[in-house]
């Protein structure tokens, strides 16, 4: 533990969430507004609304390149849906394999990209990727799962509940500092390594709220990772919040609806059938979890 103290110390070096680019209004949004119209079948008009949140921002986070190749392919334009599929194997992307092929149109192509390219790619990401960051990370999380991987036979479940809530502070501190520096994102250690930190985030940093929506503000969290830490107290012990109000009155509802519009998130009912869509995907497709 000692070892990946002093290495976020020594990378805790930047001021906090340096970022110019306001990544709810130039990236959120125009996604937002693709989702839209995949709720239209507009695809056409989904994938420039993609297009224009891509150009603006300095990183484009994994798993909306998948959902954008998705989306061009079934604009029936696999050539745009190949680039971004690209880009997303190279930051990592968790699809299988075999679930591309419908992206392209040469059998050729599809087994050259399958034995060759594909492979290629996730070289020429790890590559870019921070190995000491990575490493840090792993020994964060290994610490974060250190009592959730024990029995409870020997404590009872109001004191193995205080330990993991302690163990979760102590974790949560460590990680905090690297976002805020700046180095940690899924940019620096790539999409799997980051799932990591967004568990940790999930255990513990949703009780910091306010830090979370920064760091989705600035670009350091995507909006699954700072959405679903952020509303799970509310579902979890059906609480209100202002993007899930658990309430039938109208008033209310489109209240919340207006907060989510304002932070790049798709309304609660236009979710359910987005939700649809993302089944229908058949893995190549992915929305907030609730």
């Amino acid at each position: 533990m000692r070892n990946y103290l002093l290495l976020t110390l020594f990378l805790y070096s930047c001021t906090l969430f340096s970022q110019d680019v306001n990544y709810i209004n130039v990236y959120h949004k125009p996604i937002l507004q693709a989702e839209e119209y995949i709720l239209s079948s507009k695809f056409d008009s989904a994938t420039v609304y993609y297009k224009k949140a891509f150009e603006q921002v300095p990183y484009v986070f994994c798993y909306d390149y998948v959902n954008a190749a998705y989306i061009a392919h079934r604009a029936g334009n696999n050539k745009l849906a190949r680039v971004y599929l690209d880009s997303a194997v190279v930051r990592g992307a968790a699809i299988r394999l075999n679930r591309m092929k419908i992206y392209f149109d040469d059998k050729q192509d599809w087994i050259n990209f399958k034995k060759h390219k594909y492979y290629q790619l996730r070289k020429k990401g790890e590559a870019r990727w921070d190995k000491k960051l990575i490493s840090v990370v792993d020994s964060l999380y290994k610490e974060d799962q250190k009592y959730r991987s024990l029995a409870t036979k020997s404590m009872t479940n109001v004191s193995y509940y205080d330990v993991v809530r302690k163990n979760d502070s102590l974790v949560a501190i460590h990680v905090k500092k690297l976002l805020q520096s700046g180095k940690l994102t899924e940019n620096s250690v790539g999409f799997k390594c980051f799932i990591q930190v967004s568990t940790i985030i999930y255990h513990f940093l949703l009780e910091d709220e306010p830090f979370i929506y920064e760091c989705y503000k600035n670009g350091l969290l995507e909006k699954r990772d700072y959405y679903d830490a952020a509303t799970r107290m509310s579902l979890d012990f059906n609480k209100k919040h202002k993007y899930i109000p658990f309430t039938n009155d109208k008033s209310l509802i489109k209240k919340s609806d207006s907060l989510r519009n304002i932070d790049g998130i798709i309304s609660l009912e236009k979710l359910k059938y987005l939700k649809k869509f993302e089944n229908k995907s058949k893995g190549l497709f992915f929305t907030l979890f609730y």
